[in-house]
């Protein structure tokens, strides 16, 4: 009896820990497939993000070059338009104005992009012009007897936002064999010469090329078709496919991401090869199963319970990472690193959150664009050094005597822009002559500096944050004008 007692207990161990281990292995193996599953998917959503960010970040790129582009062509037109109006003063006599007119359009020094006409004939050649095109500027004025066109074509504009896009993208660099691309779509409808190929880095010689939505991959996917078709319901779409890697015969998968760009018909692209993260899965698997097989002759509850807390503890120190990475990355992106100022690119987020805040019946705030008067003769008398001295003094003068909500940003060059909430309307002159005081008092190295400010705030008619930009931008002029150590609304 005490040995068929001994039999059956020894059989209920075996058993016990064949089972334990049959539970044990099945559940290793579960625990692995789903840690895998969850790496390849973390992995990829890490990846999409990045394609999107990639291509909205080239879009504001884009963007702002445009709003740039568009700003300095009004204000060289502004620049002509007084110009003339200093000529006309400073030649009452008509033969003395007749005989210097010409001589003085020649001396504007616009390039070859600009149209300049003359009583209807063109200024280089004195033939009758044809000019039909949309413009992006004009300026058409009668000055004494004469009439005078000076045009910057949208042909030309949409001619350099290409170049400068193409050269944008030419200059991305990335560390996984990826790259940006642009095709322009002449039809939404598809089919064959649906798009011309704009901008590829990796097939330069195809550039102006015509694309068909009938073309398929290695795998018979149609993937122009895919991008057209998510673009044109969605506006952008993340999509699969196989494609020659730059530099390479090898063909492999792809993972992209495309936005339409609607201002010109672009589809705006930035695609990663999938074979890297592949390969990643593959080593982690033979890995995991290496582990898993020498687990299976050590104590199986010990290694859960330590796999259990290892994973929990790595999940945590993920997300600890993540988020002091993503609250580092944005605190570099929101500050401007030479003055402690906020950044343009925060200045844009906020733009679009106070006018949406004063749209919804909120005040508006004060805005002052400010800079320091004779700056440029400050760095090329003293050097950009003592530039750059003069503009962190500049600004952290400014922070210092802000209250704590206010803001200060930094436009560009010598540039600010100061908010202030909670201001009422009637105290806006008294706040800005306030600053202009504190700049007055500024003195570094016996450099005494003053400012010019354009201020002013959100009205009814405005239908977005620039309106109210492109107004204090000429407060600011006429700040100038006035001479230094003013303002202007």
């Amino acid at each position: 009896m005490h040995k068929r007692t001994k039999q059956i207990s020894l059989i209920i161990i075996i058993a016990t820990c064949l089972l334990a281990g049959i539970f044990y292995v099945v559940s290793t193996q579960r625990i692995s497939q789903i840690i895998l599953d969850q790496t390849s998917t973390q992995m990829f959503k890490t990846k999409e993000t990045f394609l999107k960010d990639t291509v909205n970040n080239v879009i504001h790129q884009i963007d702002l070059f445009r709003m740039s582009k568009t700003l300095d062509l009004e204000s060289r037109l502004e620049q002509i338009e007084d110009w003339l109006e200093v000529m006309d003063e400073k030649h009452p006599d008509a033969n003395d104005f007749e005989s210097n007119f010409e001589q003085y359009l020649r001396g504007i020094e616009l390039n070859e992009q600009w149209f300049v006409a003359v009583d209807h004939l063109h200024l280089e050649t004195d033939e009758t012009p044809v000019f039909e095109e949309e413009t992006i500027v004009e300026l058409e004025r009668t000055i004494r007897n004469h009439n005078l066109i000076i045009a910057y074509p949208k042909a030309r504009f949409d001619q350099d936002v290409l170049e400068f896009t193409r050269e944008l993208i030419y200059r991305y660099s990335f560390e996984d064999n990826s790259y940006l691309w642009i095709n322009q779509v002449l039809n939404y409808e598809g089919g064959d010469d649906y798009a011309i190929r704009l901008v590829h880095p990796n097939l330069k010689d195809t550039e102006g090329s015509l694309l068909s939505t009938h073309t398929q991959d290695i795998q018979g996917n149609l993937p122009f078709q895919l991008e057209l078709e998510g673009v044109k319901s969605e506006g952008d779409i993340f999509f699969r496919y196989f494609f020659q890697k730059k530099d390479s015969l090898d063909i492999k998968e792809k993972r992209a991401y495309a936005k339409l760009y609607e201002p010109y018909d672009w589809i705006i692209a930035y695609g990663v090869y999938l074979d890297d993260i592949n390969g990643f899965m593959e080593d982690v698997k033979t890995e995991s199963q290496s582990l898993i097989n020498r687990w299976i002759a050590l104590l199986s509850l010990m290694l859960v319970g330590l796999f259990s807390i290892g994973l929990g503890l790595i999940t945590y120190l993920e997300r600890r990472i993540k988020v002091k990475e993503t609250h580092a990355l944005k605190l570099e992106l929101d500050s401007d690193s030479l003055t402690q100022a906020y950044s343009r690119r925060a200045l844009d987020f906020y733009l679009l959150n106070a006018f949406e805040r004063y749209q919804n019946g909120e005040e508006s705030p004060l805005f002052l664009l400010a800079d320091i008067d004779d700056f440029k003769r400050i760095n090329d008398q003293y050097g950009h050094i003592m530039g750059d001295k003069v503009l962190k003094l500049f600004a952290s003068t400014i922070i210092e005597r802000n209250r704590k909500e206010d803001r200060v940003y930094r436009m560009g060059g010598d540039e600010f822009i100061f908010v202030y909430e909670g201001v009422r309307e009637e105290n806006d002159e008294l706040l800005v002559q306030i600053i202009l005081d504190c700049v007055r008092g500024i003195d570094i190295e016996g450099i005494k500096i003053t400012s010019s400010i354009g201020y002013g705030r959100f009205i009814k008619v405005d239908n977005s944050a620039q309106d109210l930009i492109n107004r204090i931008d000429k407060a600011l002029y006429k700040a100038k004008n006035k001479g230094k150590n003013s303002s202007s609304t």
